[in-house]
């Protein structure tokens, strides 16, 4: 389970550590451990937040999170969001993945990604105050989004997902899902509110997918993972008291 937890940071991260010997089922085993990654992130952001906010203004703290959680897994996620968008483009879905495998960022990358970028710089100001537990349902919730996507949905991946060999799919996925159940109740009602939205975008977002490229990519995931972070935000920060 470590080797495993060590890829899975490996993979979503930029921090070192990971084993120099990987092969596609230990990548496959890695998955089921996404969300625990999402916990790093969350200290991260929350920490971050705090220590920026004593030394600037908290828009200035908010701007400086932002980029350090892009640093953090060296923007592929927000990488893979714009390549998706600018693949919506295409006219097939064929098209649409080589659009997709271009180091080239197009308009709808470029504009999708600016609101993206803005939205996570606004909402994540409005959620300082919040506690620790806020940003882990947060974050862990946004990471295991993607191992539903890698359990659930079909792969057209000619990159480095086709890496991934999953041997057992619905332990992998309870797995992964035992790992958030505990939010439920932390935070109970607004996790399982979280949950049920989290669960709704993904629904409509693979309808999309599928259409659009037949399946999902390594950009997809990325997708996936800020598409949901955003909702994620935008959820709390609405004024619920």
């Amino acid at each position: 389970m470590f080797k495993a937890l060590r890829i899975a940071v490996g993979f979503l991260t930029i921090l070192p550590g990971s084993p120099k010997q990987v092969d596609s089922t230990d990548m496959g085993k890695a998955v089921a451990l996404f969300p625990l990654v999402g916990v790093i992130y969350a200290i991260i952001a929350w920490g971050g937040l705090r220590l920026f906010s004593y030394i600037f203004s908290i828009e200035v703290a908010s701007f400086l999170t932002v980029f350090l959680l892009i640093v953090l897994n060296g923007g592929i996620h927000v990488d893979g969001f714009m390549d998706c968008c600018d693949g919506l483009g295409g006219k097939t879905p064929e098209r649409r993945l080589v659009i997709m495998k271009d180091s080239r960022i197009g308009a709808f990358g470029v504009i999708a990604g600016g609101f993206l970028l803005l939205g996570k710089f606004l909402l994540l100001k409005s959620i300082a105050n919040q506690p620790l537990i806020v940003f882990i349902a947060l974050f862990s919730i946004s990471r295991w989004s993607m191992a539903f996507q890698i359990y659930t949905q079909p792969s057209v991946s000619q990159g480095l997902l086709k890496s991934f060999q999953i041997e057992k799919r619905l332990f992998g996925f309870l797995a992964a899902s035992g790992l958030i159940l505990p939010l439920g109740f932390w935070m109970f009602p607004y996790s399982l509110i979280l949950i049920g939205l989290t669960l709704l975008t993904l629904f409509f977002f693979n309808l999309i997918v599928k259409r659009k490229f037949g399946g999902i990519t390594g950009d997809v995931l990325g997708a996936t993972n800020e598409l949901i972070e955003l909702i994620g935000l935008l959820f709390f920060s609405m004024k619920l008291s």
